[in-house]
């Protein structure tokens, strides 16, 4: 029996060792495959068709942004700062000069690995026109010839 227990205990000293060691320790942490553990949000934002910025807080996710997925060219996301609390991210929309209107996901990741979808859509340059034609906007529909 006292040799059962030395045995036990010997085994459990190795390994503690074993995963106190920094580099196996980074090893098994990093070999961990985390991509089924995230908790995931939807949110959306919009824009007008026009170039634009805006600030959006995260408030699903309470970490420092971690990793950022833009799905397309148009849209550029930046993380702000983190100390404490919703992180947030500054977005920028190019202009949109197609007729149609059009949409994108954008996905941010915390340090906790909790991911938010945010879906990015944007107004065509129909629908400044049809702003302009209805008077809801300062700009005129088209340039009177002098």
């Amino acid at each position: 029996m006292k040799l059962r227990r030395h045995h036990i205990f010997l085994i459990v000293a190795a390994l503690s060792l074993l995963c106190s060691c920094t580099g196996l320790e980074g090893l098994l942490l990093d070999d961990l495959d985390l991509t089924n553990n995230f908790t995931t949000t939807s949110q959306s934002v919009s824009f007008s068709a026009d170039q634009q910025t805006k600030n959006v807080k995260l408030t699903d996710l309470k970490a420092a942004i971690d990793q950022v997925e833009e799905s397309s060219s148009w849209i550029t996301v930046t993380p702000q700062s983190y100390s404490s609390g919703s992180p947030s991210v500054i977005i920028t929309v190019t202009a949109n000069s197609l007729a149609s209107s059009r949409s994108a996901t954008v996905t941010i990741t915390d340090t906790n690995k909790n991911r938010v979808n945010l879906t990015v859509s944007q107004e065509g340059i129909s629908n400044k026109i049809n702003d302009i034609h209805n008077g809801t906007t300062d700009r005129p529909a088209y340039a009177p010839r002098r």
